[in-house]
């Protein structure tokens, strides 16, 4: 069967064809863009759906966190406030004792009394013998012990009380070195009386006790051979653990050798880098205050953004409208003026309202009052068919969607505009300029904030000047001098003696200055070339002579310290007031016989600086109920481990362990003031007690948000009894806004069932139990199911809590829970860990 012949279409029905397949054509495009666009308009109106129940939720947790917070920030107020009048009448019942017992001492802050005792001292002209110096050093040293301990911690003196404690415990410091120097003098007034022979022509003195060692050597004035060519003296002094070996420009040289080693240090805190620079953008203490400033800033904010965006989206709706209006007829200045009276001063602005005033607007205007129809029409997407004239259908039109990308965040304008309207340039949306939200612009200024900090922190020191804030001298101060002979007693012949005095009468130290310049590394040394042997040989040679012309020192490590790092050699320069390394040269540490040796080109008061915070970060910590009525609080350090016991208003070092001697184990076991336990600590080279700079000198620190901080603290503190509480691996990498660690409630814990730690998320804003734990992949914030929202940790355990452990923290001590705060303030575990 043959298949009929497919007729050929005509030129006509060809046309038609195309034309049914363009319209086709157009027909699948205009249904693809109309599913663009209401594609489009659902997530606009999802994103403004969310951003509704975001700003909803801010609005209701600022809500609770006003009335929440406020009261537990007044509860740590009133705690800290009982626990200040604790201590003020603490120390009013020392002072009353100390009345009572009228030890002839005065009360170190009553000024009055120490100035009087200061002017009677000084009228003791007849009493400068070295056991006088001693008596009164063991007497002044309780009375400035006591005024730090003031100074430190002045309570409610005003500032003015505390700079006159200092001016008092400067003059006290003065006298008494003076008094040391004087009874130094009288002994060496008369060398062969007061000192012990050590040959036919040195001579030697020893006197110790508690506050200082003081050793003497000497050589008499005995007649010489004229080609005698002694060595320079090597002078050792074994009670202080210091070996000196003069140069030998002092070989043929009569002089005296002091060595006294002060077991204290009163030159310190002199340093300008002993305090903490003072900035005037401290933070606030009151977590409370600073989340409703944090609130009343980004509301500021978010207003000025609105504002903002309300005006461009005016200035862009009016241009469109003038340029749609201009292919009619030029706007009047009162579409100008209209335009200019749209609600930017009302603060219920909304899309409707600029809808209202934008639609008033183009009926005013409008060329044609015959009521035919309007070709601003706002009402209509799109014109229908056969309605509107040609030039109707080129007009531009003002839809819902340009009113609506105010509020929806649309970038562009509207995708029913005809294609006359395309080519206008419209001006950009001002929401889509909107890069930043009010809390990422409140974010980016306290960053600022936080540099501005971080460099008034920052010291600017001399070159060779030693950082307090980085360093700490330990082991007391080490005066080596080299002193002129004074003149000797001579006996005449009725056995009466007589002493030629010249100068003034105290000790003359000997103007010995050798400025040394260590060679610089060669040109060949800094290209790693090969030099010849001459050449290293007399660059050898030139040091040892320059070397040789210094004072070579070596000091045995005090046994008091714990030394966890070889320490630096320091010098004290009163003129500028501060320790300096720049007459210190070749430095060496022998670690097996724990001393350090160097040669100095100046004799001044030495020290022996090393690095604060060698035990930080910490790697764990732990809080937990201790045995009785204790809180135990173990650290594991980057060294040490140590475990602390708090019971009342004292605390106890209960463990030292992994220490590099058995330095401070006298101090195990027994209970101390909490400052004075940390003085202790601190002297003996375990300080765990950095200040809020410290995050300056320790690498990849992150210092946390320190009012959230000191928050939590007081949380801890108040919540230790009843709850345990651990370190978190997350805590060091989180911002700084958000604290992580890890909490347990023993109430829901017994012998059958033993429960885990539960990971806790604390920022500024919010506290509350996460999903996540110490073994997961990565760290999550969500909440765990059903949590609501609390303001701080003390809400979420009180409502989160059992009735058990409610009942158990309204009974807490306060003077327990504040001697807790005030260790776990000092140790700052939150940042360092």
């Amino acid at each position: 069967m043959n298949k009929p012949k497919k007729k050929k279409l005509t030129k006509r029905e060809r046309d038609k064809l195309k034309e049914e397949q363009a319209k086709q054509q157009a027909r699948e495009l205009e249904a693809a863009r109309q599913r663009q666009i209401a594609e489009k308009k659902r997530k606009a109106a999802e994103e403004k759906r969310l951003a509704k129940l975001k700003r909803e939720t801010e609005l209701a947790n600022h809500a609770i966190r006003t009335k929440t917070l406020v009261n537990s920030c007044k509860l740590f107020a009133q705690m800290k406030e009982s626990k200040t009048q604790q201590d003020i009448a603490c120390r009013d019942q020392i002072e009353w004792q100390h009345f009572i017992n009228n030890d002839g001492l005065p009360f170190p802050s009553n000024i009055s009394a120490m100035n009087t005792y200061l002017y009677l001292w000084k009228l003791e002209t007849d009493c400068y013998t070295i056991d006088h110096a001693e008596r009164r050093a063991l007497e002044v040293l309780k009375l400035l012990d006591y005024l730090n301990e003031v100074i430190d911690i002045p309570l409610d003196k005003p500032p003015l009380t505390v700079e006159m404690w200092k001016s008092v415990r400067s003059d006290f410091r003065e006298e008494l070195q003076s008094r040391i120097d004087k009874a130094t003098y009288l002994i060496l007034r008369n060398l062969e009386e007061n000192m012990i022979h050590i040959d036919l022509e040195t001579v030697k003195y020893l006197k110790q006790c508690s506050a200082f060692i003081l050793s003497l050597w000497s050589v008499l004035k005995l007649p010489r051979s004229s080609n005698d060519d002694r060595p320079s003296p090597t002078i050792d002094f074994p009670d202080c653990g210091v070996n000196i070996q003069l140069p030998p420009q002092f070989s043929q040289s009569f002089i005296a050798v002091r060595t006294l080693w002060l077991k204290y240090n009163h030159f310190s805190d002199l340093s300008r880098s002993w305090n903490k620079p003072q900035v005037s953008f401290d933070e606030e203490d009151d977590l409370f205050e600073f989340t409703n400033k944090k609130w009343e800033e980004t509301e500021k904010i978010r207003k000025e953004i609105e504002e903002e965006e309300i005006k461009q989206e005016i200035e862009r709706q009016k241009l469109l409208f003038v340029k749609k209006k201009s292919k009619h007829q030029p706007p009047s200045s009162e579409a100008s003026d209209s335009l200019k009276t749209f609600r930017l001063s009302d603060k219920t602005f909304s899309k409707d309202i600029l809808l209202a005033d934008i639609e008033k607007l183009a009926e005013s205007q409008s060329p044609m009052n015959d009521g035919s129809e309007n070709e601003f029409d706002l009402t209509k997407s799109a014109p229908k068919s056969g309605e509107q004239s040609p030039s109707s259908e080129k007009a531009a039109q003002l839809d819902l969607a340009n009113v609506d990308s105010l509020s929806k965040g649309l970038d562009s304008p509207p995708s029913e505009a005809n294609d006359d309207v395309k080519e206008i340039e419209y001006p950009a949306s001002p929401v889509s300029q909107r890069a930043k939200s009010p809390n990422q612009i409140w974010a980016e200024k306290e960053e600022m904030k936080a540099e501005r900090l971080r460099e008034a922190l920052t010291l600017e020191l001399d070159e060779k000047e030693i950082n307090l804030r980085r360093y700490v001298v330990l082991g007391g101060v080490f005066h080596l001098d080299l002193l002129q002979q004074p003149s000797q007693a001579q006996q005449l012949a009725n056995k009466c003696y007589l002493t030629l005095l010249t100068g003034p009468q105290n000790i003359q130290p000997i103007n010995y200055l050798e400025l040394y310049e260590p060679p610089a590394p060669s040109q060949d040394a800094l290209l790693q070339t090969k030099t010849s042997s001459e050449e290293e040989e007399h660059e050898a040679k030139t040091k040892k002579e320059g070397l040789e012309k210094l004072v070579t020192v070596s000091i045995v490590l005090p046994d008091n310290i714990l030394w966890f790092e070889p320490p630096t050699v320091v010098q004290w320069d009163d003129q500028h007031k501060y320790w300096s390394t720049q007459y210190i040269f070749d430095q060496k540490f022998n670690e097996e016989k724990q001393v350090v040796v160097f040669r100095a080109g100046r004799m001044r008061p030495f020290g022996l600086a090393t690095f604060r915070f060698s035990n930080l970060p910490y790697q764990t910590w732990e809080i937990r109920p201790g045995p009785g009525s204790t809180i135990s609080f173990s650290i594991t350090a980057a060294i040490i481990i140590v475990e602390f016991l708090v019971k009342n208003d004292e605390i106890c070092l209960n463990q030292l362990q992994n220490a590099t001697s058995t330095a401070l184990q006298e101090l195990v076991g027994i209970f101390y003031k909490p400052h004075k336990l940390m003085k202790l600590l601190r002297e003996g080279g375990v300080d765990l007690f950095p200040p809020d700079d410290a995050f300056l000198y320790l690498e990849n620190a992150r210092n946390k948000h320190q009012i959230t901080e000191n928050h939590v603290y007081h949380c801890m503190a108040l919540l230790a009894t009843t709850h345990m509480f651990s370190w978190s691996r997350w805590n060091l990498l989180a911002a700084h806004e958000n604290i992580v660690f890890q909490i347990k409630e023993l109430a829901r814990q017994t012998k059958q069932k033993l429960t885990n730690y539960q990971m806790l998320l604390v920022t500024p804003w919010c506290a509350r139990l996460v999903v996540c734990t110490e073994v997961s992949q990565a760290f999550m914030e969500e909440g765990i199911e059903g949590m609501s929202f609390y303001a701080d940790l003390y809400n979420l355990v009180m409502d989160y809590g059992l009735e058990e452990t409610k009942e158990s923290i309204k009974e807490v001590s306060v003077t327990l829970a504040q001697t807790l705060f005030y260790l776990l303030r000092k140790t700052r575990i939150l940042t360092f860990s």
